[in-house]
């Protein structure tokens, strides 16, 4: 495909697919989504900016000096939008923009790369064309090096080398000044912070959530300079981030090698941020996971737990530093990743708060990675609806997984049809945990079937009582929710076809239809009638995105309060 003209959708989509050849932009070309303005009898309304994507399966894709792909937001206001490209090379002269006015949402930008020749040159032109919202890089082949004179200007970052390593000599993100920033590195190989590098994603306005960071290495080392630095600081009473090293275990429970040994800035808001390093240990399994299987990953996820007390953490993790000195509080926690080539069956029930896997109060993350269909019809998590104390695991899902990947979340390009969704199937299939994230992706589909199947976190308890309108009904530091589909996301309605508005959010009924001064002003969510909902139930993000449409999804992130 070759372009020597003017492409236009404002506030739409572009989209330009070779299969087996490639894309050329020559010194003309000019592909305009950027944000529109109407005037409606002097009601001047606006529309986010549009989408181009450039997608040279198996061939390369060359944009010419002279050549523009506009995404910006309109002068009138609203936000910018995306560019996502996908080839096995990339050659680019000429300008991606993405810039938008203050208050508004800049643009994103992917990247699904084969190779890439220089890391430091794409990143200049995603500074330059004002991409500071989101960005992602996935590079299939070869190293990728943030070199000491990179800044990468954004305030959501993932880097991805799926056959070699990460290295860090610069600045990766600018935090968020009203929080939710997040930086995620993972690599086949070994993943450094060099002395003098930063990874910002602190948050800093009053009651801003901290960031999340997460390092990851699949086969390598985690190497962290003393002369570095990470910020998941939160602001002023807001909840805190957390800071995550992903390293592999062998089945005899031997740790991958790390050096820890920077500086976390973590204080500032209600908590300081979590520090853990995640230990995970990779199963294959067949079509079904039964009950017995469980039991068996269970006792070795306890004996896991056993291994890292005190000595073994400090042998890990006693390099570290804070604010205050040597770093307090830092857990080895224990990963359990399943994985399948074909379709997966979760048909039976998976309780994570028994004693064997939250052994030591040290919960996990469970992965579960198929290059096939996902189908849950049983619950995985949290047995019912209620809360604990304690910190909870993680959960992440993935259909059309892309098993060669680094970063777990990451699916198939070109799912076959009728593969790689993820399905929750009938009223006993829920995804539901405390503190944790729970974190959903699929090649092709996302589909809830049941309005009474749920998909939420609840938190921990944070004022415990136990009222017949719902014990421990005040809940805090509830984890975030993300789901991302290449296909569609669909919720369930009822037979009448219907979406429910359910009596779950709560508070006192009034002894009489008088108001009352006295009446307590509280509210909360009562957890056993949440149903058609993907929710946050006690703070956290939510973070859906699809290729296709989004039908019949009731997204709730209410607040509680007394």
């Amino acid at each position: 495909i070759r372009v020597d003209s003017t492409l236009e959708a404002r506030s739409g989509q572009i989209t330009l697919r070779s299969q087996g050849a490639g894309i050329v932009l020559s010194d003309r070309a000019l592909l305009d989504a950027r944000g529109q303005a109407k005037d409606f009898n002097g009601t001047v309304v606006t529309a986010d900016g549009g989408g181009v994507a450039l997608q040279a399966v198996g061939g390369s894709i060359e944009v010419a000096r002279g050549a523009r792909v506009d995404v910006s937001a309109a002068e009138a206001g609203a936000n910018a939008g995306r560019v996502d490209v996908r080839a096995a090379s990339l050659t680019l002269d000429g300008q991606l923009t993405g810039s938008a006015g203050s208050g508004a949402r800049s643009g994103s930008a992917q990247f699904d790369l084969d190779q890439l020749a220089s890391f430091s040159s794409l990143n200049g032109t995603l500074n330059a064309g004002g991409f500071a919202e989101e960005r992602s890089l996935r590079v299939r082949s070869g190293n990728v090096d943030v070199a000491a004179t990179d800044d990468v200007a954004a305030r959501r970052v993932a880097i991805s080398a799926d056959g070699g390593a990460i290295r860090v000599a610069g600045r990766i993100g600018t935090g968020a000044a009203d929080g939710a920033a997040r930086i995620s590195l993972n690599a086949a190989g070994n993943v450094e912070l060099a002395a003098g590098s930063s990874l910002l994603a602190g948050g800093s306005a009053p009651g801003a959530r901290g960031g999340d960071v997460r390092i990851a290495s699949s086969g390598g080392s985690v190497n962290f300079d003393a002369a570095s630095t990470i910020d998941v600081r939160a602001g002023q009473e807001g909840a805190a981030g957390s800071v995550v090293f992903g390293i592999s275990r062998a089945d005899d429970n031997t740790l991958a090698p790390t050096r820890l040994e920077g500086r976390i800035l973590r204080q500032g808001g209600n908590a300081p941020a979590r520090v853990d390093v995640l230990a995970t240990r990779c199963y294959d399994v067949g079509p079904n996971v039964d009950g017995a299987s469980i039991d068996g990953w269970a006792a070795d996820h306890e004996a896991f737990v056993a291994r890292t007390g005190p000595t073994a953490t400090a042998a890990v993790m006693g390099g570290l530093r804070d604010e205050t000195g040597a770093l307090g509080g830092g857990r080895i926690l224990g990963g359990t990743e399943l994985r399948s080539t074909g379709d997966l069956a979760l048909d039976s029930t998976w309780d994570l708060t028994t004693d064997p896997w939250l052994a030591g109060l040290k919960p996990g993350t469970l992965t579960v990675r198929a290059s096939g269909n996902v189908t849950l019809s049983q619950s995985i998590g949290s047995p019912n609806d209620a809360i604990l104390g304690t910190d909870t695991w993680s959960l992440r899902l993935v259909a059309g997984a892309d098993l060669a990947a680094a970063n777990p979340l990451d699916t198939l390009t070109a799912a076959s049809p009728g593969r790689g969704s993820l399905r929750l199937a009938g009223a006993d299939a829920k995804l539901r945990t405390g503190t944790g994230r729970i974190d959903l992706a699929a090649g092709a589909d996302i589909a809830i079937d049941n309005p009474a199947a749920v998909i939420y976190t609840a938190g921990r308890i944070g004022a415990p009582d136990t009222d017949l309108l719902g014990s421990n009904r005040w809940a805090v530091d509830g984890g975030g929710i993300s789901m991302r589909a290449g296909g569609q996301i669909s919720g369930a309605l009822t037979s009448a076809g219907e979406l429910w508005i359910g009596e779950w959010l709560r508070r006192p009924r009034p002894a009489s239809s008088q108001f009352e001064a006295s009446q307590a002003t509280d509210w909360w969510a009562l957890r056993s009638r949440v149903q058609q909902v993907v929710g946050t139930l006690a703070g956290g993000d939510i973070d859906i995105a699809a290729g296709g449409n989004v039908n019949n999804l009731f997204v709730a992130a209410p607040t509680s309060g007394r």
